[in-house]
């Protein structure tokens, strides 16, 4: 009975593994580039042109969510 509940849903299921890390991939995706965006507004925004705690935090969470948003993507790309 297993078998042929995957051989009917196994496209579905697939198709619906694609979109969930997809999604995930923008929601990271998103977050990184808030995130880089505050980094760079932080930087800027120091008048000794010295690095601060926020910043370096919020630079490695921007390179963090970036690199979770590229690794769903690519999983979502690679065939199971």
């Amino acid at each position: 009975m297993k078998q042929k509940l995957k051989i009917i849903f196994g496209d579905f299921l697939d198709a619906l593994r694609r979109f969930w890390l997809e999604v995930m991939g923008g929601v990271f995706l998103a977050f990184g580039v808030m995130l880089g965006w505050a980094a760079v507004r932080e930087y800027f925004s120091v008048t000794e042109r010295r690095l601060t705690t926020m910043l370096a935090t919020e630079g490695i969470f921007a390179a963090l969510m970036i690199f979770f948003a590229l690794d769903s993507f690519l999983r979502a790309r690679k065939p199971r």
